[in-house]
């Protein structure tokens, strides 16, 4: 069993301009370690960041149903919600695995092994969900 990690969440700026109108994006994750190296993280416009900030609102990342994984931005005070940057989730993965990503990461085949359960855990949730689509349409 791995010791328990710590991780934090964090923003920072990307993408400065020379002017004064600040940064045009940011880069939102989770940073681990005493070294602070970025184990997930996305980019998200400032205009985003901005109406979070002002808005009350919250980002969440979520799976859409046909694989597309995105960021969620909702907002408390307004029904209003968008998906921003979406990925479909196989070149999520494909990524994942580069050789240089796994090396980066430091990736052991037990860490492999994990993936791979989980996503054949998830490949069995969506024949799951097909196959109650299936009885549903079919009725009594």
């Amino acid at each position: 069993m791995s010791p328990p990690v710590s991780l934090e969440p964090f923003v920072e700026p990307i993408d400065r301009t020379l002017d004064f109108n600040g940064a045009a994006g940011y880069r939102i994750g989770y940073r681990m370690g005493p070294d602070g190296k970025a184990i997930t993280s996305t980019t998200v416009t400032a205009e985003i960041i901005e109406k979070i900030v002002n808005l009350r609102g919250s980002v969440a990342l979520t799976i859409t149903p046909d694989g597309e994984v995105a960021v969620a931005v909702s907002y408390s005070n307004s029904v209003e919600s968008a998906l921003h940057g979406a990925a479909p989730i196989d070149n999520l993965v494909r990524n994942a695995l580069n050789f240089e990503n796994l090396r980066m990461e430091e990736a052991s085949a037990a860490d492999l092994r994990i993936l791979l359960q989980r996503l054949q855990s998830s490949v069995d949730l969506v024949r799951e969900a097909i196959d109650g689509m299936a009885r549903c349409s079919k009725g009594p």
